[in-house]
């Protein structure tokens, strides 16, 4: 996931002959906490409402030009910016490592293209953006951070990606209410199976992704298959009906492939072998699986 997707584009600007009370009026009409100081379409500062508040109440500095204050605030730093095709994951980074709460984005030839901000990260990850409103394990918004994540850091990792087998059936036979509580209660089966590292996703109607940190090949193919082992044992009792399912899997790990999204495509191949070979059952993503069509990614 990249900054540029996600930004806020709409930025206030203003130039150098502007004053804090220009600012100041701009934030309070425009109800935005900064303003970015350009000279030629280029961003040069940014003024934040602490600067603000400092610059008036501390300095009455209310009608002086910004280019004035600027250099009376003798700024310790230059303005911190990042690319456009910034990772989310990268960005929030940047914050932490400057310690600023604004970060300006900017495209190759330095022309300001939106900003993005620590408040906009914590909405990002709030339990109301990346989790599954039906599951409650994380979503697909969720697992694009994580894989930004997984590769800043340079983490090794396996992907489990599974298909619930002839789930249609359920809805059809039993209804969609039955359906969508099978979902929560095997959605909160695979949760209490996986470790607190690993990371399950709903990808969509009823496939789920379990990233497998720090986990190869063989460990989670295993995992895989012990998941599988346990829940065609389970009956699930809903609503009065008893109901037996079982799953598809595809297994994939990192480090083979020459993107991060690359992982999720071999599984997702390898899932496609599981569900043209028989269905229920387990399979490990192998070279001659390049050419085939991907199960869910088409």
């Amino acid at each position: 996931m990249l900054v540029k997707d996600i930004m806020k584009r709409d930025v206030c600007t203003v130039g150098m002959e502007a004053t804090l009370g220009t600012c100041a009026r701009i934030m309070a009409e425009k109800k935005v906490d900064s303003v970015v100081v350009v000279e030629n379409d280029k961003p040069i500062d940014i003024i934040t409402e602490s600067d603000v508040v400092k610059g008036i109440w501390l300095f009455n500095f209310v009608d002086v030009p910004l280019k004035e204050i600027l250099q009376k605030l003798k700024r310790e730093r230059k303005l911190v910016t990042a690319l456009e095709d910034t990772t989310y994951y990268q960005a929030f980074q940047i914050l932490r490592k400057h310690g600023i709460k604004h970060l300006v984005i900017v495209d190759q030839k330095k022309h300001l293209k939106g900003v993005i901000s620590y408040a906009d990260f914590i909405e990002f990850l709030n339990d109301f953006s990346v989790k599954d409103y039906l599951t409650s394990v994380y979503n697909k918004r969720f697992l694009e951070f994580a894989l930004d994540k997984l590769k800043a850091e340079g983490a090794k990792f396996s992907v489990i990606f599974i298909d619930l087998d002839n789930f249609k059936e359920v809805n059809d036979n039993y209804g969609h209410r039955v359906g969508d509580i099978l979902l929560r209660e095997i959605a909160s089966f695979f949760q209490s199976k996986i470790r607190s590292t690993d990371v399950l996703v709903r990808f969509g109607g009823d496939e789920f992704i379990i990233l497998a940190l720090n986990t190869p090949e063989e460990g989670a193919k295993h995992l895989a298959q012990k998941l599988l082992d346990l829940l065609v044992q389970k009956t699930w009792h809903i609503l009065g009906h008893k109901i037996k399912i079982k799953f598809s899997a595809g297994v994939a790990t990192d480090g083979k492939f020459p993107d991060i999204w690359g992982v999720i495509e071999a599984a997702d191949k390898a899932l496609y072998q599981a569900k043209t070979t028989g269905r229920g059952k387990v399979c490990v993503y192998k070279e001659e699986m390049a050419g085939v069509e991907p199960w869910n990614l088409k």
